[in-house]
């Protein structure tokens, strides 16, 4: 019987390991990119000092993704920088391999100061260079409400 009760004890620390693990990553994740708001809503109201995110998806540079953030008007919220997450595990401990790399790409703002601003973000597929690439591209649009 000695040996069946510990063997629940080592389960149970490892049911434990895992959640505390996770909790730590979202810790962490919260921390770097604040409140994260993804396409599913183009409104969002954050208070004053605060820091949020807003996230699209990215197939990565390797196959010709390339965003970037315009805000206007200037001084209402700040982008503090843009990162891409990989989708996968794998991809985010050793990198992705050749022509991969998809995943997330956060834009991190801080909210300066009370009033409206509108965020663009504009997706140049391989240049935006042809019709092909330019109907890949796309803009997301984001009105954002500090308080």
């Amino acid at each position: 019987m000695v040996p069946r009760r510990r063997w629940i004890w080592a389960l149970a620390a490892v049911v434990l390991v895992g959640v505390a693990g996770v909790a730590v990553v979202t810790g962490v994740q919260r921390s770097r990119h604040g409140e994260v708001h993804n396409g599913g809503t183009t409104t969002v109201a954050v208070e004053r000092s605060h820091r949020f995110s807003l996230a699209v998806p990215d197939r990565g540079a390797s196959v010709g993704d390339h965003w970037t953030a315009a805000v206007a008007p200037d001084g209402v919220v700040t982008l503090v920088r843009s990162e891409q997450a990989a989708g996968n595990l794998l991809d985010r401990l050793i990198g992705p391999n050749i022509g991969g790399g998809a995943g997330t790409r956060y834009f991190v703002f801080d909210a300066r100061r009370p009033g409206s601003a509108t965020i663009t973000l504009h997706n140049c597929f391989q240049g935006c260079g042809d019709d092909r690439t330019r109907s890949e591209s796309r803009d997301v649009t984001w009105t954002v409400t500090v308080r």
